[in-house]
């Protein structure tokens, strides 16, 4: 069985959005912003909010994926492409094609975390996995991570307090292996 993780993107105070991917903004001639949202992956850019991306453009992504992973068959194990509408817990909304990730909950306090896993682990044949995320808005407090979960950690806790789970935490910059208590890893991070 696999045994491979997720991605895993986390809140546990006030409206903090993550967006899957890379976010970027187009502009205008004039230097104004356009409303078109676009996720970024590798070389290229597609557009979001459309029911599904052109039969093109899954091919153009298709064919990078294959250069990036060429060790992954993706009709065995497919790669990771978006988050899970099934895998959250109910503090977590997603849109944009499930590519961007809204913080529903009240944030008072660390019982209000709450996770989002993508639709698919990282085969274990990639090796090397690279991913990003943008931090579109910090909410109030901007107690927020990112890491990695086997399936079955729970998804009402930040990334790394439980077994099976990492994580790195954007307000102390702390890194959390299977364990409440955090090292120090790297710096702070927040909305950008």
């Amino acid at each position: 069985s696999q045994q491979s993780l997720s991605l895993s993107a986390h809140s546990s105070r006030g409206l903090t959005r993550v967006s899957g991917w890379k976010q970027t903004e187009n502009r205008t001639p004039t230097g104004g912003q356009e409303e078109k949202n676009m996720a970024e992956l590798g070389a290229g850019s597609l557009p979001l909010g459309e029911p599904a991306f052109s039969y093109q453009q899954e091919q153009e992504l298709n064919e990078r994926l294959k250069r990036l992973y060429p060790a992954v068959n993706e009709e065995e194990t497919p790669l990771p492409r978006s988050w899970s509408p099934k895998d959250k817990y109910s503090y977590i909304g997603l849109s944009q094609n499930n590519l961007r990730v809204h913080y529903k909950g009240h944030g008072k306090n660390h019982k209000d975390a709450a996770s989002v896993r993508a639709t698919h682990p990282i085969p274990a044949a990639c090796g090397i996995y690279y991913f990003e995320v943008k931090i579109v808005s910090k909410g109030r407090d901007g107690y927020m991570g990112i890491g990695l979960s086997a399936q079955g950690v729970n998804m009402n806790r930040l990334p790394g307090w439980d077994k099976h789970s990492y994580g790195y935490h954007g307000d102390d910059g702390h890194s959390f292996c299977s364990s409440g208590t955090g090292q120090p890893y790297g710096p702070t991070f927040t909305t950008g």
